[in-house]
């Protein structure tokens, strides 16, 4: 079913000038009850909220939406999982018309992945401009993720990247010889290619050691131009680039001791970065990185408290950190004992038991996977490490504890997909103390410990994609 949204976009050019007022009217919404433009760029940080709230009045037969938006530039228009990253500017006049995917709710249920659940059409003078993104992301499933379904080397990761970059720059030249996309929308869509590049490439450093990672892979990276200001005013994925570009590439990046270089990435940070780049970087860094050895860090943030400039960045990150620091607190009160003992696994038969419980009959070290019903990558990587194992002669046991929070969602997953070996939900209760304890904040993660489970022997293993380095973990043991 289609509908029609028409949008008059008044803008201001100005950096700090007030919020814009934008009217849409819907013509009889059927699912899209609300839209949503949610601000890209630092421009956020300045005096506006990064997701901004609508104001609706309804009437017999069209709905209202009034929405204040800060200047020109990227913008998503949110719908399912991404959203339709647009590109607005000043006077803007634009009629959308959208459509749901046909059968979707079907094909989500077989585990589809879709971006949106509408396609998007516009009339407008640059329709490039508001399409661009969506034709990337539709054709080219850009930006390119690090695959869980193939085991592949960093190179071959790497030209795939380069592929994908190189036709979304094809489809960007074609657009502008046919004058479909404005010239500002061309100068900051290469910027915004190059981030997206950035950050596809450097996400395998979280699955693997640098060390087995070629010298050269980067090569291609350390042309990218970090600190342009005005760019960084209109998209996070540049502000989020320039962050990534500091920790991976202009510094030499330890996976098995990501706060070893802590220091030497806050300085990096005060001295390539300015203004507001500069206030963001430093807070990003300390705000992840909060269990660097107390004395460095407070040293860091003392200086940060003097060296970051913008008010509302210093008082909002100011905030996390100090959260963040009380949360380390709460951490060291845990002793993995308490994880031990708990009986609160629950296995398929709904009996409760103790980590103790599941291994202390047992002879060989153990893998703990963590994983859960919804997590693709986390399914995907599981035949991996089964196969890891018997090429070892299965020389580790595998357990597999899931964080799903309902137990129907783990139940029909392990019947569903045939998922074999050794398994439990962690209860809530477990949850809290083991997501604190070991500072799980994605999944898959593997955390390595002794026979009988009694010493954890390495909290952050590397992906199982990366065969060698995963056995050669166990090895070491």
């Amino acid at each position: 079913m289609k509908y029609i949204i028409l949008c008059f976009l008044f803008f201001c050019n100005s950096l700090y000038a007030a919020d814009i007022s934008i009217y849409i009217i819907v013509d009889k919404p059927s699912d899209f009850e609300e839209l949503y433009f949610i601000k890209s760029g630092m421009k956020s940080h300045l005096n506006y909220s990064t997701n901004k709230t609508f104001f609706i009045t309804k009437n017999e037969n069209t709905k209202y939406i009034k929405m204040n938006l800060p200047s020109d530039g990227f913008y998503t228009l949110s719908d399912g999982y991404k959203g339709h990253m647009i590109y607005i500017m000043n006077n803007d006049s634009i009629k959308f018309s959208f459509s749901k995917i046909p059968n979707i709710q079907e094909q989500l249920n077989k585990g589809k992945f879709f971006p949106t659940l509408h396609t998007m059409q516009v009339q407008t003078k640059f329709k490039g401009n508001y399409i661009y993104f969506d034709q990337i992301f539709a054709k080219l499933k850009y930006p390119i993720r690090f695959k869980g379904i193939d085991i592949e080397n960093a190179l071959v990761f790497k030209k795939r990247c380069d592929s994908a970059k190189s036709a979304a720059l094809e489809l960007l030249n074609l657009y502008k010889k046919t004058e479909l996309i404005s010239d500002s929308f061309y100068k900051n869509a290469l910027l915004q290619l190059e981030s997206f590049y950035i950050l596809s490439i450097c996400e395998i450093y979280a699955f693997a050691p640098k060390k087995f990672i070629p010298e050269n892979y980067l090569d291609s990276a350390k042309s990218f131009r970090i600190n342009d200001s005005l760019m960084g005013l209109i998209s996070d994925e540049y502000v989020m680039a320039n962050s990534v570009y500091n920790f991976y590439i202009a510094t030499d990046y330890n996976l098995k001791k990501p706060y070893d270089k802590i220091v030497e990435l806050y300085s990096n940070a005060k001295k390539n970065y300015s203004g507001l780049f500069r206030d963001l970087i430093m807070s990003y860094l300390l705000v992840d990185y909060p269990d660097q050895g107390n004395q460095i860090h407070d040293s860091l943030f003392s200086d940060y408290s003097k060296e970051c400039k913008n008010l509302n960045i210093r008082t909002k990150y100011s905030n996390k950190i100090i959260s963040n620091k009380q949360a380390l607190v709460f951490n060291k009160i845990i002793d993995y004992e308490m994880i031990y003992l708990a009986k609160e696994l629950e296995d398929i038969n709904g009996q409760l038991l103790s980590l103790k419980d599941i291994t202390q009959n047992k002879n060989k070290i153990i893998v703990l996977d963590f994983w859960a019903s919804w997590c693709a990558p986390c399914l995907k990587q599981m035949p991996i490490i089964k196969q890891i194992r018997k090429e070892q002669n299965n020389s580790f046991n595998i357990v597999s504890l899931s964080i799903d929070e309902e137990k129907k969602d783990w139940k029909n997953a392990v019947f569903e997909k045939k998922i074999i070996g050794e398994h439990y939900l962690v209860t809530k209760p477990l949850k809290l103390l083991i997501t604190k304890y070991f500072n799980i904040t994605t999944i898959p993660r593997y955390i390595l410990i002794s026979a009988k489970g009694t010493r954890v022997l390495n909290d952050r293993m590397s992906s199982p994609l990366f065969k060698d380095a995963f056995r050669n973990e166990i090895l070491e043991q």
